[in-house]
């Protein structure tokens, strides 16, 4: 059965390295997988269907959707709601700014390699990706959004008035808090999942 997987987020191992500074990002190397990563030649029912859609879309398998095919209807869930982020009015730079900001707070190196990659590709510099992954960024706008994604994650949600304030005085409005949330929502099951399976990053990582 053919399933329509959206392109948001895609990975394929044509990726290009990154270097960042070590006294920021303390990730470690070489280590195995918790959660191993299922070979599409050995998929079965579901699984199997979820990759072969995962292939024919991006013509690659990359580990972190081999890792989720162990459960294919969540990596079905997964794959629709980050599409839809696509329709926000949040621009791919802004979505890849929230993405880097959590992967630099969380520490996961599978996302920090991907969205600085996914930032290049959109047009956003190495100098600046990295900046964002560091929770900085250059344009006003972009700093307050930083700094709204950074307080959502060390509040845990529990913003003050003061932080909604800042958001809103950057330019943003009430229905953009709802979409940076789902873009939230949407970057912490990738955070986790890698940080816990310990997922192997399959294109050059950032330098540890």
């Amino acid at each position: 059965m053919k399933q329509d997987i959206p392109e948001e987020n895609s990975c394929s191992k044509a990726f290009e390295s990154s270097e960042l500074d070590p006294l920021f990002l303390n990730f470690q190397e070489h280590s195995m997988p918790r959660i191993s990563a299922i070979d599409p030649q050995q998929a079965q029912g579901d699984a199997q269907d979820f990759l072969a859609a995962i292939q024919g879309k991006f013509n690659a398998t990359p580990n972190f959707f081999r890792t989720i095919a162990h459960a294919p209807a969540m990596g079905r869930a997964f794959a629709a709601f980050n599409g839809a982020l696509g329709a926000t009015r949040l621009s791919t730079e802004q979505r890849e700014l929230i993405a880097l900001t959590q992967a630099g707070f969380h520490g996961c190196p599978y996302c920090s390699a991907y969205h600085v990659y996914a930032a290049g590709k959109a047009g956003v510099s190495k100098a600046q990706a990295v900046a964002w992954l560091q929770g900085a960024a250059s344009e006003p706008r972009d700093q307050a959004l930083a700094r709204f994604v950074h307080a959502v994650l060390e509040q845990r949600g529990r913003l003050s008035d003061a932080d909604l304030q800042s958001f809103a005085q950057a330019g943003f409005d009430e229905g953009h808090m709802v979409e940076v949330m789902a873009v939230i929502s949407a970057n912490v099951f990738t955070n986790f999942i890698n940080l816990a399976a310990q997922t192997e990053v399959d294109f050059p990582a950032v330098n540890a």
